[in-house]
């Protein structure tokens, strides 16, 4: 290859490289939901944003008391594990 063509290879190759991070940054927002949602300037950005806070900690909230019963069934079930395991010790005696 001549200068001149590895030139061209490299700017075509950054060109390229800023293309797929402007498409991955715009497919972020994009799930984020900040595109598309015709926003007013920085008011209507943060007003969806704050929606989505709002949901997150709601979803936040409800995986806690999951979390919660979840522990409570587990201590329930290793209860009844240990007092059958009790009792086949008992009887194996």
């Amino acid at each position: 290859m001549t200068e001149s063509s590895d030139i061209i290879e490299s700017r075509i190759e950054n060109a390229l490289k800023r293309l797929e991070n402007l498409s991955h940054d715009i497919a972020m927002k994009q799930r984020q939901g900040v595109l598309g949602a015709k926003l007013d300037g920085d008011s209507g950005e943060k007003a969806v944003l704050l929606q989505q806070n709002s949901v997150l900690k709601a979803e936040n909230e409800s995986l806690k008391s999951e979390c919660e019963a979840l522990k409570q069934m587990k201590n329930t079930v290793s209860g009844r594990l240990d007092d059958a395991i009790d009792e086949l010790s008992a009887v194996l005696e």
